[in-house]
């Protein structure tokens, strides 16, 4: 056996094992497949060391938002199938608070098909939606496909499609007016921070904002992002997924979930 995939095979022995779980047997002994384990296990221990420096409370949905948060329906439309994430299923829960806190006005950052687009849009019958992405001369890949789930829809007359690179999106028109953030652009450090303060300043008193692809496998300038940001602001993350919430008003880190409190019925 080569010494270089002796090294590798002594370094897997310090990974836990649910790391290497989808790694056949017979690979243990192939370089390409035990410097991918490696490689995950690597990405993941950077993200937690990042992630334990952040102020950020792990709740779930129902905690956070009450008993009846539970009663709200979300077409299984909103699932994005084709993004070939593991967490697709997450854009779920972004209807689903966009619904239950009727969001009249929604602003979102990254259209891409516009399947959430369409979907926040039916938070209430009139809620509108303002939904952000970049121009077909700013690079984007995903120009080609920019809406098409909600184009030629009943839905079309209320979402506002605003082509701009963020960096050099004025957020000023659209001071204090939203009810509802969704953040789910540019993951870099530099675009997850310009995106978070555009939309800081855009939030309605008494607000929420989302965020989405907050883990391991994402861009760790993003996980970067909310070790400063959460100084001041801190977050909550819905346990089990890569989404962040921050409700205006409400301080992550001291408040009371229905748990806490004497009546186990209270709800948000």
């Amino acid at each position: 056996m080569p010494n270089s995939l002796k090294t590798l095979r002594f370094a897997c022995l310090s990974v836990p094992r649910y790391l290497l779980r989808n790694v056949p047997s017979a690979a243990l002994n192939d370089g390409a497949s035990l410097s991918r384990a490696l490689d995950k296990y690597a990405e993941t221990e950077r993200f937690n060391e990042l992630h334990r420096k952040a102020r950020i409370r792990e709740v779930h949905a129902v905690e956070l938002f009450g008993f009846n948060f539970e009663k709200v329906e979300v077409p299984f439309g909103a699932i994005d199938e084709e993004t070939g994430k593991v967490n697709q299923a997450e854009l779920l829960y972004v209807d689903a608070v966009a619904k239950f806190l009727k969001a009249k006005n929604i602003f979102e950052f990254g259209t891409y098909m516009g399947r959430t687009t369409y979907h926040l849009v039916g938070a209430t019958p009139e809620t509108r939606v303002t939904t952000l992405d970049l121009p077909p001369e700013g690079g984007s890949k995903t120009w080609p496909n920019l809406g098409n789930v909600y184009k030629g829809t009943d839905r079309e007359a209320r979402i506002t499609q605003i082509l701009c690179d963020s960096h050099k999106f004025d957020p000023a028109p659209y001071a204090k007016q939203m009810d509802f953030i969704y953040v789910d652009g540019d993951h870099s450090y530099e675009g997850v921070k310009n995106d978070t303060l555009n939309a800081m300043e855009m939030l309605a008193p008494g607000g929420t904002m989302m965020w989405h692809d907050y883990g391991p496998s994402s861009d760790l300038g993003l996980t970067r992002f909310f070790v400063e940001f959460t100084r001041d602001k801190p977050v909550f993350r819905l346990k089990k997924s890569s989404l962040l919430v921050y409700r205006d008003g409400i301080d992550a880190m001291t408040f009371e979930t229905w748990k806490m409190r004497a009546n186990p019925k209270y709800s948000a």
